[in-house]
């Protein structure tokens, strides 16, 4: 068995995930008991930037100067926009055929699921609804990309492409703390994850993310009111499916011609491993201590909050 290294990225990156998840649990438990929505929405814009900022600038001072730059952390290119659009409405399509039409969740519009903790979306004010969207929306998406499709994605990076995404959706579905909604966020993982890969940005996959989060605030009411409708809700399954279908063959279609453009401009990607050394690197990132702790925190947690 191989010693325990802390620089190894299969530890590194499950190490930083659980410090991360264990600092979620102050912001789960947090007593908001206020009916001042500025106040919820300014406390957890604070919280998230401390649970975030504080391990994730650690880690990269740790991995030093010239780490930061190998993230990926580019704008989108303009070739790149058409996946992004389509990604995104992609998301949103699966999102919601999977929670109210092969899942059935309970639905509550007046609040939103942040990290297993319910925050009320209603606001009074204009004021608060920029501070709720900057608190539920902007920030999430900016900082979990930055971590799972910035570090993690580029930390498991040498098991190879769907190695690394598996391992970085798998660890981004943990940190939510929700077993009932673990597929979701494992799929949502996955999508934005892919965006990121293709677009070589992850400022690409930000922005999926971002609009996936403004849709949920605003609009998937709507999808969950259709569907709770008794006489046309078989109709409306069909129609959505169908729908989101169409999009991932779309969606297919333009990741296809961006990967081919890169290919083309000796951007292409990294030969996948031989399947013995495969097996041995899943076994491997699965064995190592923070990923196992990280597993059994989630599956406490969530056991815990059902």
């Amino acid at each position: 068995m191989r010693r325990v290294n802390a620089s190894h990225p299969f530890f590194a990156a499950p190490a930083l995930v659980l410090v991360i998840s264990v600092f979620m649990l102050f912001v789960r438990f947090a007593n908001l008991d206020t009916d001042n929505e500025a106040v919820i929405y300014g406390v957890m814009l604070v919280l998230q930037l401390l649970v975030f900022a504080v391990p994730t600038g650690g880690f990269c001072y740790l991995r030093g100067k010239k780490y930061v730059p190998t993230l990926d952390i580019y704008a989108p290119r303009k070739h790149s926009m058409r996946v992004i659009i389509l990604g995104a409405l992609l998301i949103m399509l699966a999102s919601g055929v999977l929670k109210f039409g092969l899942f059935h969740f309970a639905y509550d519009y007046s609040a939103y699921l942040l990290y297993g903790s319910s925050i009320t979306l209603n606001t009074g004010s204009f004021g608060g609804t920029v501070l709720m969207v900057l608190s539920l929306a902007v920030l999430p998406a900016i900082t979990e990309e930055f971590i799972f499709r910035g570090i993690v994605l580029s930390e498991y990076r040498a098991g190879g492409s769907v190695f690394s995404l598996v391992f970085s959706s798998l660890l981004f579905a943990f940190v939510h703390f929700d077993l009932p909604q673990f597929p979701i966020y494992f799929l949502l993982g996955m999508l934005l994850g892919w965006v990121a890969y293709i677009t070589r940005s992850v400022w690409a996959s930000a922005a999926v993310h971002l609009a996936y989060n403004l849709y949920v605030i605003f609009f998937e009411k709507y999808i969950w009111l259709f569907s709770s409708n008794p006489d046309s809700d078989i109709l409306f399954w069909l129609i959505l499916t169908a729908a989101m279908f169409v999009c991932a063959f779309f969606f297919l279609g333009a990741a296809e011609r961006v990967m081919r453009y890169c290919a083309e401009n000796g951007d292409s990607a990294p030969k996948p491993l031989k399947k013995k050394k495969l097996k041995a690197q899943i076994v491997e990132a699965i064995m190592e201590k923070p990923f196992l702790a990280e597993v059994a925190l989630f599956v406490i947690v969530g056991l815990i909050v059902m």
